[in-house]
């Protein structure tokens, strides 16, 4: 007898009773055959019977049918709610999205996120500095003198090339994450685990040269030197000879020196004598390690080597370094000049690169047409089959305000291409943003009383006028003269009303100035006709007639509603004044404006309010409801000595939030505080504001109260105020500044001065300080 076949699968024995049901055996039978074949795990016979009926009712499908299954909770609905989360904070996690669908579970956003939408994190790229227009510009100018060498020159350009930099070698380098990297089995005991390590202070500075081939020269720098311009100078010179005993030949051709931008590299004695050499220097852009071998290629491999040995002397080290370096392979330095041209090619790939370069071409072409138009076709030629749609766009606009298809004599736009593309720019001005506010409020002063003393000049030649005009009248008939004595009067009438009261310190300042103008003025009265003496005693009558038609109108008494809309009159909200000799951090001003004297502070409205909040209370721990906090910088309207505090309500969780207010508060001795106004209800999503007033009486210590929701929900927060919210911009004269500075208790004592100008405020040097005391 055969062996029983174990384990069969359903549609195989589905196929044996169709076939045995198509040549007419009962049931029984096919049955009793199965258990010969299979054994007695097979189908029983009561499925048999149901298989062969089926059969016989015309089915041919010996597989399972597709059924419905459980109905997926996944929505088109609910992956739009869960999209529009994510976009709304990119830095959410699975537990904030779990709080705001509680419904559903992690797994399955897990899967709605992943699969789905197609989300996965990633962490951000960190670059060693921000470049700026200008260093990009000098990038793309670097990488097109690359690539069109390379593409004239060929391989005999990257032979040329001659590169090198300064490193650190250390006696010990510890090995990083990736180099302790095992196998590890599940039988092994236990993971390995690594500790913290530091770079030895025993190291030594070598200086490499490199070209394609191999090492040029290995320098060390002795110990109690430093790296300057002579001393890389005769590093230069013992390059030039060990390139004319190692490359013969070399000097003759042409050496290109790679090196970076660094002070010595770049001073005048080094570029006197690379000129002396008849080296060409090749333009490393600014800030671009990623654009020199030696730091992407040969340095990583020799820290990579060094990493994890300990070296016992200067010796052993130098001995060590150079055997690595002169055993590389030479294939290894050839790849390391090689992967330039894909590095400057991938400055120039970029997206906005590109567009750039268009924009470049048109304006060489606008500016020499005929030595650059070849390059500004091939240039249009390859953006016009670039794969980003936006570049081909660009290139078909800005191609017709060059390379019009109907001719440039019959195209509007390269009529006007030079002055789209060639106009001049203004240069940006810098100015500063304290100054503006101060001059603002001297200028305002500086015009009040140069319109005093302009009219108190208009008044004295006005009557200058008359007496001339009187003397005249005299000689002519009694009604001129009864006209002309008319104009005194009216002079000496007004002559009170125009008078402003100035400032003692004001008038000593510029008693010189108004006397100097004042004889200059009555030189060129003098000097000027009568005609122009009427015509100015024509605009001073008139002058006078409007300034007495406004003082009429300030002497009207005003409505209330005229006095709320009135916002300029206002004086800016202040904050208390934090300097040592005023009782603290949170001294309030009795007085909101102060004469400037020699014994006087006067506050600063801050000029800079920040817009970061920070959390206060989570919206995991407070089930729902978020708080955040900002520090206005402003008094509160409780009490002066009060911070005020906004605070932001949102609720992020699935029910309304009822009856939120302050039910405790657990202050230090001697501090203070207003709670915000209850909230009776906080919808889904809504947010609301709310403001605390704090005074924390000359402490930084924090504050603590709870935030009860409903009268069930207590949830415990913390604020604590940082030192610089307690920090308020006060002006005041030289000396009293000196004399402040030197009676600060605090021996941590950090002054922080703004010069003004010194035409600002009586023309005297102002200080703006920033005092801050830290206990």
């Amino acid at each position: 007898m055969n062996d029983m076949i174990d384990n069969p699968v359903d549609c195989e024995v589905r196929s044996v009773i169709r076939f045995l049901n198509a040549r007419h055996l009962k049931p029984a039978e096919i049955y009793r055959q199965l258990k010969e074949v299979y054994g007695h795990t097979v189908m029983n016979e009561r499925n048999v019977r149901k298989w062969c009926e089926m059969f016989n009712n015309g089915r041919t499908n010996v597989h399972d049918e597709t059924r419905p299954g459980r109905p997926s909770l996944i929505t088109e609905d609910l992956k739009t709610k869960v999209n529009d989360r994510i976009l709304q904070d990119r830095h959410t996690s699975f537990d904030k999205l779990h709080i705001a669908f509680p419904d559903i579970s992690r797994s399955l956003l897990g899967e709605i996120v992943s699969q789905h939408l197609g989300y996965h994190k990633i962490c951000a790229r960190w670059v060693p500095r921000q470049l700026n227009d200008q260093h990009k510009t000098r990038r793309m100018a670097s990488a097109l003198t690359f690539l069109m060498r390379y593409h004239t020159d060929g391989d005999a350009f990257l032979d040329q090339i001659v590169t090198g930099d300064e490193t650190w070698v250390s006696h010990n380098t510890p090995e990083t994450k990736r180099q302790s990297r095992q196998w590890h089995h599940p039988s092994s005991p236990k993971k390995p685990r690594k500790f913290k390590q530091t770079l030895s202070t025993q190291k030594v500075m070598a200086t490499v040269f490199w070209d394609c081939k191999g090492v040029l020269l290995l320098d060390f720098m002795p110990k109690g030197t430093t790296i300057n311009a002579n001393r890389y100078c005769e590093t230069l010179r013992k390059l030039r000879r060990a390139i004319q005993n190692k490359r013969r030949g070399m000097l003759s051709r042409e050496v290109v020196l790679l090196h970076d931008n660094a002070r010595p590299h770049t001073a005048a004695s080094t570029r006197e004598l690379l000129d002396q050499f008849d080296w060409e220097i090749f333009d490393h852009p600014p800030y671009s390690p990623d654009l020199a071998p030696s730091d992407f290629h040969l340095f990583t491999k020799l820290k990579d080597f060094l990493g994890g040995t300990r070296f016992g002397s200067d010796e052993e080290l130098k001995k060590t370094v150079n055997t690595w370096l002169n055993e590389l392979a030479a294939e290894e330095y050839h790849t390391g000049i090689l992967k330039l041209v894909n590095r400057y090619d991938k400055c120039l790939n970029e997206d906005i690169v590109k567009l750039q370069i268009l924009n470049l071409a048109v304006k060489l072409y606008l500016t020499n047409p005929k030595q650059t138009k070849l390059l500004c076709q091939y240039v249009f030629s390859l953006a016009r089959y670039d794969q980003n749609y936006d570049i081909r766009d660009r290139a078909r606009f800005l191609r017709q305000f060059i390379f019009p298809t109907n001719g440039v004599e019959n195209s509007k736009l390269a009529k006007h291409a030079k002055k789209m593309f060639l106009a001049t720019k203004p240069a940006p001005v810098l100015e500063s943003k304290f100054k503006d506010s101060d001059e603002d409020s001297s200028e305002e002063e500086g015009t009040t009383e140069e319109e005093g003393s302009s009219e108190e000049e208009e008044d004295s030649s006005r009557e200058e006028e008359s007496d001339s005009e009187s003397s005249e009248s005299h000689n002519s008939t009694d009604e001129k003269g009864t006209k002309a004595n008319a104009k005194p009067k009216k002079s000496e009438s007004k002559k009170p009303t125009t008078k402003e009261p100035s400032h003692e310190s004001t008038e000593e300042s510029e008693s010189d100035e108004e006397e100097d103008s004042s004889e200059e003025e009555a030189s060129d009265s003098s000097e000027s006709s009568a005609d122009k003496k009427k015509a100015t005693s024509k605009k001073g009558s008139a002058k006078s007639s409007s300034f007495n038609e406004s003082s009429t109108q300030e002497s009207k008494p005003k409505s209330n509603l005229d006095l709320l809309l009135e916002l300029d009159d206002v004086p800016p909200t202040m904050t208390p004044v934090l300097t040592p000799s005023l009782g603290g951090f949170l001294t309030p001003l009795s007085t909101p404006v102060m004469p400037i004297t020699s014994n006087s502070i006067q506050p600063a409205s801050p000029s800079f309010i920040p817009l970061k909040t920070t959390e206060l209370l989570n919206k995991i721990s407070g089930r729902g409801l978020s708080v955040l906090s900002r520090f206005t910088r402003s008094p509160h309207l409780f009490s002066p000595a009060m911070v005020s505090i906004e605070l932001t309500f949102t609720n992020l969780g699935t029910e309304d939030l009822a009856d939120i207010k302050v039910s405790q508060k657990s202050l230090p001795s001697g501090m203070s505080m207003h709670d915000f106004a209850p909230i009776s209800v906080l919808p889904v999503n809504a947010v609301l504001p709310g403001t605390i007033g704090v005074d924390f009486n000359d402490s930084t210590q924090p504050v603590s109260f709870t935030i009860s929701v409903g009268g069930v929900q207590s949830n415990q927060a913390t604020l604590k105020a940082p030192v610089g919210e307690l920090i308020r911009a006060v002006t005041m004269p030289e000396p009293l500044f000196i004399t402040e500075q030197i009676s600060a208790y605090d021996p941590l004592y950090l002054n922080i001065v703004y010069h003004l100008s010194s035409s600002v405020l009586n023309s005297s040097p102002i200080h703006q300080s920033f005092q801050c005391i830290f206990q």
